[in-house]
Formats: structure tokens, sequence, C-alpha cells
């Protein structure tokens, strides 16, 4: 149930950031291309340990949940 919810919290924070549905045609995008929002992109590279300009490996394409609690 707790995985449930933190899936559901990280799917209504990015539509509170105002992401829009981008699909991943590189392999290997920056957190910049991926995002269009220049703060989201910060927020979600930060919670990776990574720049906005870093590409996002296979642990960040792969996440399923992000836990907001840390």
């Amino acid at each position: 149930m707790k995985k449930k919810i933190i899936g559901l919290v990280f799917i209504s924070v990015l539509a509170v950031c105002g992401l829009s549905s981008k699909p991943i045609e590189a392999a290997n995008p920056t957190f910049a291309e991926q995002f269009s929002n220049e703060h989201t992109a910060q927020v979600i590279a930060n919670y990776f340990g990574k720049l906005v300009t870093d590409e996002m490996d296979a642990t960040v394409l792969n996440a399923s949940t992000l836990d907001l609690s840390r």
C-alpha cells in the first residue's frame, strides 16, 4: 500500500510541475532534454545526485517510484 501511495504522489508531483509527456528519444537524454521545465529538471536531477546536464542512465530511466520523504 505504501508503494502505491508513493507512486501516486510521484505522479501527482509530476502533474503539478507541468511536465509534458515527452517520449524518450535519445538513448540517454540529459535531464534538461527530458524535462522542458527547468525547475523540474533540476529537482529530478538533484534527487538522483546529478546535474541537469548529466545523462539519465539506466538507474534513472528504470526508476518507477520517487521517495519524496528524503
